[in-house]
């Protein structure tokens, strides 16, 4: 087993715990970002909701390293929510950088104030509902696996909070 076989599954374990041990999503959904914002170096964590019954992204959030500002909701202007989607329609974990990132990639790297970016989409019933991301991540930035490893894990929760949102509704009738 490589060395970081047992900090991953550490890692992964913890996401786990913090999910399962919270009643309130978007608490839980700070405690996940920040366990993986910490664990890759990055200064920024976030989760984008970027589709659903709504215009605006209805659940993003954001966990930011000391001193760093938060991007969103400016990143998600409606001038910048096209790429956003187009990255989140990639399919597949992806990881970015200004110094090799085709133009367009490079520019909006560049005007959002990053250097480097890991993602993994999230979807929900085979549709593109958002994007996992790590801005500028120190450590395993590469590691396009265990980004999308916990991609699934987020967008899981998601739809456990949609599903349990929509059961609340139906039974307030």
């Amino acid at each position: 087993m490589s060395q970081k076989a047992p900090s991953r599954l550490r890692l992964l374990n913890n996401i786990v715990e913090a999910l399962a041990g919270e009643t309130d999503h978007a608490a839980g959904m700070a405690a996940v970002l920040r366990l993986v914002r910490e664990h890759f170096g990055a200064s920024r964590a976030f989760v984008m909701v970027i589709s659903g019954q709504s215009a605006a992204p209805y659940s993003s959030q954001e966990s930011c390293a000391e001193g760093v500002l938060p991007i969103l909701p400016e990143a998600l202007s409606l001038s910048n929510r096209a790429h956003w989607t187009a990255l989140a329609e990639r399919g597949s974990s992806f990881s970015l950088s200004v110094k090799t990132a085709d133009q367009a990639d490079g520019l909006f790297l560049e005007d959002l104030g990053l250097s480097a970016l890991l993602a993994a989409p999230l979807s929900a019933a085979g549709r593109t509902m958002g994007l996992l991301g790590l801005s500028d991540p120190a450590e395993h930035a590469e590691d396009t696996e265990l980004i999308a490893t916990i991609g699934f894990i987020v967008e899981s929760a998601y739809q456990k909070h949609q599903a349990m949102a929509e059961q609340r509704a139906l039974g307030a009738r």
